[in-house]
Parts: C-alpha cells; sequence; structure tokens
C-alpha cells in the first residue's frame, strides 16, 4: 500500500508536515519525510493551514515498488506559461 503524506515547501526550503494524531505516527513521518526531501518540521493545525493557502499543499507518494512522486503546489494554467516561454515561429523559406 502506498505511503502518501501531505506537507507544505516554504520559502527558504524547510518542509512542514501537520501536527499528527499521536507523537510514534508523527515520529515516523517526520524521519521519513526527512529521508526523502531534507529538513523538516511540524506545525499546528492553525498553521499548517496559513503555510498551505501562502505555499500550496504537496503530496509525497511513495508507491510499493519504491517509486516516489511529488506534487506541485500550483502547476502554472496554460495562460500562464504561455506568457513565462515566449512561443517562437518559424520561417518559412
Amino acid at each position: 500500500m502506498p505511503r502518501t503524506v501531505d506537507f507544505v515547501t516554504d520559502s527558504t526550503g524547510l518542509h512542514w508536515l501537520p501536527r499528527p494524531s499521536s507523537w510514534i505516527k508523527g515520529l515516523l513521518v517526520h524521519k521519513w519525510l526527512e529521508h526523502r526531501l531534507g529538513p523538516a518540521k511540524q506545525a499546528s493545525p492553525d498553521y499548517f493551514k496559513d503555510l498551505a493557502d501562502r505555499f500550496g499543499l504537496r503530496t509525497i507518494t511513495e508507491a510499493d515498488n519504491g517509486v516516489i512522486s511529488v506534487t506541485l503546489p500550483n502547476p502554472p494554467t496554460r495562460s500562464t506559461h504561455e506568457r513565462l516561454v515566449p512561443h517562437h515561429r518559424s520561417r518559412s523559406s
């Protein structure tokens, strides 16, 4: 069964986890995330919500075969992408 955890990455690159329901679960999830992505801290429910609103909620998933995927907090829409990457037209000869 895949392991999935929601987290937030702030502007300094620090990862934030929501406070767990039990200390042992919190310790295990915290160590797992740090091993995969780097330094992490736990936040109270209100602070975690504020962080998620500011920086976007991300999800890390580790499949049974060990493949890890991380969602982007706010993937750009097509119109945003078009403004960031100019569309070049090729000239016909």
